[in-house]
């Protein structure tokens, strides 16, 4: 019974011995991507060995964070709230100012390019001019600038314990397209309150039928003085 015994232990341990030489040998090192092995099997089911292979095939983009140089970095770390929002506020104000600028650098160079609108060969009109005779074009402009002026100005309340009289002179252009810009007023000093209505005024004008010189629709300038009488 012993010998028996014996005999089927060293049977189980020699199958044993082949079953590990197989699966360890030099050969199944070389792994073949197309052919999967009883071993190979068995070992894709233990946990630590689940990803071996798949991780190698798997590619993925990492988002790539622009870092800040020191310099900046040190810099925005010690802003406090406060200092963030006077800077995002500086920032505006600039942003702001440069478009200020750009825009009268834009209005000036079309006020220096304007004709006077004495010396153009085709005034501006207002659409209801069209059919009027050439010769009575700047006529009907001034007439209907007039109408204008009487049908959409208001003494502002504030100039209305204001006295003395005096003259604002008042100027614009409609440029190449028929829009009206470069509103300016000068004269006089207590005269504050006139001048923000004049523009006022002068910007509800319609687009008008642009200019005409030499065949070209050209920005024509328009001059006018304005008399109050506040006493």
């Amino acid at each position: 019974m012993k010998k028996r015994l014996l005999s089927f232990i060293l049977v189980f341990v020699f199958h044993v011995l082949i079953a590990q030489e197989i699966c360890e040998s030099p050969n199944s090192s070389q792994k073949d991507v197309n052919t999967i092995s009883k071993c190979s099997a068995e070992k894709s089911k233990a946990p630590e060995n689940a990803s071996g292979f798949i991780s190698q095939k798997v590619r993925y983009l990492k988002k790539r964070n622009v870092e800040k140089t020191p310099k900046e970095r040190k810099y925005t770390n010690n802003l406090n709230p406060l200092e963030h929002k006077e800077l995002a506020a500086t920032f505006e104000a600039s942003l702001k100012n440069n478009i200020k600028h750009i825009a009268y650098e834009i209005s000036k160079k079309e006020n220096e390019e304007a004709i006077s609108f004495t010396s153009i060969e085709k005034t501006p009109l207002f659409s209801s001019c069209q059919n009027t005779y050439e010769e009575n074009e700047k006529d009907c402009f001034n007439r209907k600038m007039s109408d204008h002026l009487t049908e959409h100005f208001k003494y502002p309340q504030e100039n209305s314990t204001l006295g003395g009289k005096g003259t604002i002179l008042v100027s614009f252009t409609v440029n190449e397209n028929g829009y009206v810009t470069n509103i300016l007023t000068t004269g006089s000093e207590n005269g504050v309150f006139l001048k923000k209505e004049i523009k006022r005024v002068i910007s509800k004008l319609p687009r008008l039928i642009p200019g005409k010189h030499q065949g070209k629709n050209v920005s024509v300038n328009y001059t006018f003085p304005m008399d109050f009488n506040l006493d």
